[in-house]
C-alpha cells in the first residue's frame, strides 16, 4: 500500500520576506556565493559526463507508520543531474555541472554589481566529491541557505567480480561486475580500451574507466553521456564550512530528512506548518509532524 505524500500546505519564510511555496526540496538547494577564492588541486586531463538519476525526497506525515518504505516511485518522482568527473593524475572531482553553473552565473552578476538570481528550479544532487589516494573529501548541501558540511571519508578500490558479459555503453564496448558496496549491490559496465581507474562517486578497481554503475534496487544510476579529452584546472571554491566527521555528517543528514522544520528552525530559518485551524504555527525544537524521504548512497 503506498503512503500518501504531499508537498503543499508549508508556508516558508525565508530573510524575513513571507513567500507562500512548497516546501524546499534538498536536491533544489539555493547557489551558495559566500565563497571568495579556488584552490587549484591538480590538472584534469580528460572530463566525463554522467546522468545520474535518484529518488526525490517526497514529504510525508509522520503520522503513518513506516514512512515511504513500500512507496513505489512514478517516472515523475525519479530525478536526474548532470554530473562532471573530471580526472588527474592526483586528484579526481566529483561534481554537479548545474549547480556548478548556477554558482558561477551568480558570482559573475555580483562581480558586475547585479543581485544573483535564486536558480534553484531544477533538480541536482548536491554534493561534490574530491578523491586522492584512499580518501575522498565529501562537500555536502543542506536544505536552503543551511551550512555546507565537510567531511572525509575512505575511498578504497573495491573489490568486483567480473561476470564475463558484455553490453556497449554509447560508442564503447564495455564488460560487466559486480561488487558490494556501502550496504547495497553494485553492478558496473567498464571500458578496458580507456585504461582509467575510476567512475562516478568512489567508484574504482576496475581495469578501466567505468561508463555505467547502477545499484540493484536501481534507487541510483550514473550512465556515461561524453568524454572529453584535454587540460583543465581542477579546483576546489572555499566555503564557509561545517567540517564535521562522516559520523556526524551521517547524523545532520539524517535528522535534516526525519525532522526537516526543525533542522530549518535550527539553522535559523523561519518557517510556518499550518495549524490545524486554518492558521499558521512555528515548528516545535523537534518537529516530527513531517518528514522526508531518506535514501542515502551508502547504508552504511
Amino acid at each position: 500500500m503506498n503512503r500518501q505524500v504531499f508537498t503543499t500546505g508549508v508556508i516558508t519564510l525565508l530573510c524575513a520576506a513571507s513567500m507562500l511555496c512548497g516546501a524546499q526540496s534538498p536536491y533544489r538547494p539555493i547557489p551558495n556565493n559566500t565563497w571568495d577564492k579556488t584552490v587549484t588541486l591538480d590538472t584534469a586531463f580528460m572530463r566525463v559526463s554522467y546522468e545520474m538519476t535518484f529518488r526525490d525526497a517526497l514529504f510525508y506525515s509522520t503520522s503513518e507508520p513506516g514512512g515511504l518504505d513500500d512507496h513505489v516511485f512514478t517516472e515523475n518522482e525519479i530525478l536526474s543531474d548532470t554530473r562532471i568527473v573530471e580526472f588527474g593524475d592526483l586528484v579526481r572531482k566529483d561534481y554537479s555541472q548545474t549547480l556548478e553553473a548556477r554558482e558561477i552565473l551568480n558570482r559573475e552578476m555580483i562581480e558586475r554589481g547585479e543581485m544573483p538570481r535564486n536558480l534553484g528550479s531544477s533538480s541536482v544532487y548536491p554534493i561534490e566529491l574530491f578523491i586522492s589516494g584512499d580518501k575522498c573529501r565529501i562537500n555536502r548541501r543542506t536544505l536552503m541557505t543551511g551550512p555546507i558540511l565537510q567531511y572525509e571519508s575512505g575511498s578504497a578500490p573495491m573489490q568486483w567480480s567480473l561476470t564475463g558479459e558484455a553490453e556497449q555503453v554509447g560508442d564503447y564496448r564495455c564488460q560487466k561486475a559486480v561488487t558490494t558496496f556501502g550496504g547495497r549491490e553494485w553492478t558496473a559496465w567498464f571500458c578496458p580500451d580507456i585504461p582509467v581507474d575510476g567512475g562516478p562517486y568512489k567508484f574504482r578497481g576496475l581495469p578501466g574507466l567505468i561508463l555505467k554503475v547502477e545499484d540493484a534496487g536501481k534507487h541510483f544510476s550514473w550512465t556515461m553521456t561524453g568524454i572529453e579529452k584535454g587540460s583543465w584546472p581542477i579546483y576546489e571554491k572555499q566555503y564557509l564550512f561545517q567540517k564535521c566527521s562522516p559520523k556526524e555528517a551521517g547524523k545532520i543528514l539524517k535528522d535534516m530528512y526525519l525532522r526537516p522544520f526543525a533542522f530549518l528552525k535550527n539553522a535559523g530559518i523561519r518557517t510556518l506548518l499550518p495549524d490545524g485551524k486554518g492558521g499558521a504555527r512555528e515548528p516545535g525544537d523537534n518537529e516530527y509532524s513531517v518528514a522526508m524521504y531518506y535514501d542515502p548512497i551508502e547504508l552504511e
